[in-house]
């Protein structure tokens, strides 16, 4: 018996075992493996934006059914970091007459009538 086969403990038949792409098309209809496959483009393309790293993880908790050897029930969960970008700096000042954060020092006289609001 090869390390890949399993013994069916009734008939004493060797088969392979169920190919895992075949497994994941059947659990939840096929959602679970759509959202892997957005999960994957959504990653590569962050990993890409950001170039930092991040990861992709799928988990599959299987559990007897009670009463019965032959079902279990599967549940499965997908998860996983997806890298972000740093953020960019703003600076503003603040206008103490309203408390509103602006671009242009409020107290700074104009040079030659202009201030930086593009309102004079």
């Amino acid at each position: 018996m090869t390390e890949n086969c399993v013994q069916d403990k009734n008939t004493e038949a060797v088969t392979e075992p169920r190919d895992f792409g075949a497994f994941l098309l059947d659990v939840n209809r096929g959602e679970s493996h759509r959202e892997l496959s957005q999960g994957l483009a959504d990653l590569v393309a962050a990993v890409i934006r950001t170039g930092k790293p991040g990861t992709l993880t799928y988990t599959v908790r299987v559990e007897p059914a009670s009463g019965n050897d032959a079902i279990v029930t599967v549940t499965d969960k997908i998860g996983g970091k997806t890298p972000e970008g740093e953020r960019r700096t703003s600076i503003f000042y603040v206008d103490n007459s309203s408390n509103s954060l602006v671009r242009h020092n409020p107290y700074q006289e104009s040079l030659f009538g202009i201030n930086g609001d593009n309102n004079s």
